[in-house]
């Protein structure tokens, strides 16, 4: 899912999100150490690999977003060529895994491209709440109805 001009959401397929930016001309990137949690390699090889095989692509979404980075680094149109990579009649994407993975590599390398894990920020409880001990609950005046059945215990 494209997020923004030169930003992309991709989900992989352990359901992780990953901000892959592209940074303008001219501009530098820091880069930041990754999380224990996130994957020790290159976490593009990993996602590359989830979307496409020597045949094709296996999932249309990270490989359309995959495609479109693949397009914007290297000026090709083969995003617009392929609206669903899955259904590739043509066989233009056999073996282009390859390709895409020695080019998004590249560009990690010239600090073009960056890519880190996203994560929203977990939703913490305001400080003026009251604690859990001190709050009101509605009481629960609902009758048991089991003493009416005849065969009750």
């Amino acid at each position: 899912m494209e997020w923004g001009l030169q930003t992309w959401l991709v989900t992989d397929c352990y359901m992780q999100v990953w901000r892959i930016q592209l940074v303008p001309v001219g501009e530098s990137t820091s880069v930041e150490a990754m999380s224990r949690w996130d994957l020790s390699d290159n976490p593009l090889s990993h996602i590359i690999y989830n979307s496409f095989d020597t045949a094709g692509a296996l999932a249309d979404e990270p490989a359309r977003d995959l495609i479109a980075i693949y397009d914007a680094l290297t000026g090709a149109e083969l995003g617009e060529t392929l609206p669903r990579p899955t259904k590739d009649p043509r066989q233009l994407l056999r073996g282009f895994e390859r390709e895409l993975n020695h080019v998004l590599r590249e560009a990690v390398q010239a600090r073009r491209l960056t890519v880190e894990r996203y994560e929203v920020p977990w939703p913490f409880p305001e400080l003026d709440d009251e604690p859990p001990s001190k709050r009101e609950y509605p009481k629960n005046d609902i009758e048991p109805v089991f003493a009416d059945y005849p065969f009750s215990m």
